[in-house]
């Protein structure tokens, strides 16, 4: 059970993160949320990072979190090119602003239980591509709120990544914030365990 009210409404916070980045209003950008350690492979969300850059030059990635692995990714993403490109935020608590101009969030992981990130960025409306892997496609609803790509497949996670980001259906913000809201927001975890004690109650 989350509070997902600070991912909604999120249109006075647009604008914030690409002006501290400057990173002008038509570039795409490409999110990791998570901590930098190894099974949450942020040397294969780079690896795509290279792929999606070469097609389109414009998009820049951001990876808030931070972790063991920091200085290792900064070094490969800047042997990949991708120095100008990609952004090590580190930790942040202000989630909601970063969320609000983020085109795309990827979940590279190699394992997950239930993503905290992809639940946060459906509460923005943000669309998600992810490997397949734990609770990832009970969260995506099987795919429709979400690529799934197979686990460790870079080819694939940029294909994924560059189809995401020339399709985003109309409806799709307001279909995934009352998706993620009937199922994650604390609210009703808090009416279903009320629920339960009076049903075992009575």
């Amino acid at each position: 059970g989350l509070d997902l009210d600070p991912y909604e409404n999120l249109g006075p916070l647009r604008g914030q993160l690409r002006r501290q980045l400057k990173i002008p209003l038509e570039t795409p950008i490409i999110g990791s949320v998570g901590r930098l350690v190894p099974i949450k492979r942020h040397d294969l969300f780079l690896k795509a990072a290279r792929r999606v850059a070469d097609v389109v030059p414009s998009a820049q990635f951001v990876i808030a979190g931070d972790g063991e692995l920091r200085g290792r990714m900064e070094r490969l993403a800047s042997e990949l090119g991708l120095e100008g490109q990609t952004k090590f935020l580190g930790w942040r608590d202000d989630l909601p602003s970063i969320y609000a101009d983020m085109d795309l969030l990827v979940v590279s992981s190699d394992s997950e239980g239930t993503p905290v990130s992809m639940i946060e960025a459906l509460a923005a409306g943000v669309p998600v591509v992810a490997t397949n892997v734990g609770g990832v496609a009970d969260v995506l609803q099987e795919g429709r709120f979400g690529a799934l790509i197979p686990p460790g497949d870079e080819l694939a996670l940029a294909e994924a990544i560059m189809a995401a980001l020339s399709s985003r259906p109309p409806s799709f913000r307001e279909e995934a914030q009352l998706w993620v809201r009937s199922r994650y927001h604390r609210e009703r975890l808090i009416s279903t365990l009320a629920g339960l004690y009076r049903d075992l109650l009575a």
